[in-house]
């Protein structure tokens, strides 16, 4: 079961990276914490974001990132 399936994210074609997983993991799981209602004073998802910034940059560093349409729905 890759978690990307349900999530919105069209599967990938070939193996994907354990940075790859990890950022769609942190993806689906900022997008739920979005989506609910949380506390003014919670700094998870801010820190989560952060994170989520330096692993697309480390992705897009990688000599076998996913193809560009991958990255640039990870970006929107």
């Amino acid at each position: 079961m890759a978690p990307a399936e349900g999530a919105g994210y069209s599967p990938v074609a070939m193996a994907a990276s354990r940075l790859e997983l990890n950022l769609v993991r942190l993806l689906c799981r900022c997008e739920a914490m979005a989506a609910e209602k949380r506390d003014p004073d919670e700094w998870r998802l801010e820190k989560y974001v952060g994170a989520l910034e330096d692993m697309l940059q480390a992705l897009k560093a990688q000599a076998s990132k996913p193809a560009s349409e991958v990255i640039n729905e990870y970006s929107r």
